[in-house]
């Protein structure tokens, strides 16, 4: 959480979303911990559940063109520190250990 970069990235899969889910195969590291990575700096910076909501939804929607709904879901943030393994721990998770504020449905 200390470094100013911060790269959110996705992966080009070579298998379909069926095979991804029920072999429960990993793709990039810290995609996971994405949101919780955002949400917890955005804590820290003191912005708005708001800017928040914009950030990660309406403005990378607006920008690619993709309709996104404007229903609200309400969930509450629950601190707890990433144990999240990639590959049965192959694959290095940049932000284990980490305290993350990871959002949870209400």
């Amino acid at each position: 959480l200390n470094n100013p970069l911060i790269f959110i990235g996705s992966d080009t899969a070579c298998h379909t979303k069926y095979e991804k889910l029920a072999k429960q195969l990993g793709g990039i590291p810290s995609n996971q911990e994405m949101v919780a990575v955002i949400v917890t700096l955005a804590s820290q910076l003191g912005l708005s559940d708001e800017q928040v909501a914009r950030l990660l939804s309406w403005n990378a929607g607006e920008f690619l063109n993709i309709p996104v709904s404007r229903n609200l879901v309400e969930y509450k943030l629950e601190k707890r520190i990433d144990d999240l393994q990639y590959n049965n721990g192959i694959v290095v998770n940049p932000w284990n250990g980490s305290k993350l504020l990871f959002p949870v449905k209400i």
